[in-house]
């Protein structure tokens, strides 16, 4: 888990630029892995990872996503519990077969990339991590 965090750190910037905004769902009794994923990418760019939202409520961060204008443009990376994620790719718009649902188990090199660029719905692609 931590090389594969230390990995994603210049994995992300490299493949999709230099994150804006870092997203990891809140610390559960359970796990700390979505923060501990971000921090090294956080870190090598002197960005926070928010934490804030619990898990299941996921639906608040998408809230914020889509209505503040402070994320239009921006580059936003979200490090979620895998089963939260087709949920959350749905509500941000991306079409039901663009991503897997359920979430495989032991998927954890599977990245979701949203890309408003072009407008809503977002342009999907799934990119495997190559390490």
């Amino acid at each position: 888990g931590k090389k594969r965090a230390r990995t994603l750190a210049a994995y992300i910037p490299e493949t999709f630029g230099v994150p804006d905004f870092i997203f990891a769902a809140a610390r559960s009794r359970r796990s700390i892995r979505s923060i501990e994923t971000m921090q090294p990418l956080a870190a090598a760019f002197g960005k926070p990872v928010r934490f804030d939202v619990e898990d299941k409520d996921f639906a608040d961060l998408i809230d914020q996503l889509v209505t503040d204008p402070i994320y239009r443009g921006s580059l936003v990376i979200v490090c979620w519990h895998p089963g939260k994620l087709p949920e959350i790719a749905a509500a941000l718009g991306a079409a039901r077969e663009t991503f897997p649902d359920p979430w495989p188990d032991q998927t954890f090199d599977l990245i979701i990339d949203l890309d408003y660029r072009a407008g809503a719905p977002p342009k999907v692609t799934q990119r495997i991590e190559p390490f």
